[in-house]
């Protein structure tokens, strides 16, 4: 949800905004426990070269999709400041 769409009034896109960043913060919670245990899960793995590098790709995955969820979090807070 773009809190900034046409014809959506300062309220309902400010609603908007809140209810999409607190979406996020659980994604980056569960995000962040994930990325933990793969952290652990690589310590203990750390002979087996396949699975190092299984967890290693899954790891750049998560990472790269958590900026990505931090970045339209900051985006938001920052359209939430705007309007409020």
């Amino acid at each position: 949800v773009r809190p900034s769409r046409p014809g959506m009034g300062d309220a309902a896109a400010a609603r908007a905004a809140r209810k999409e960043l607190a979406r996020l913060e659980r994604a980056l919670d569960r995000l962040r426990v994930r990325e933990a245990q793969l952290h652990g899960d690589l310590s203990a793995a750390a002979t087996d070269h396949e699975k190092v590098l299984s967890l290693d790709a899954e790891l750049r995955d998560l990472v790269a999709e958590r900026t990505g969820l931090e970045d339209r979090w900051l985006e938001l807070a920052e359209l939430s400041e705007d309007a409020g």
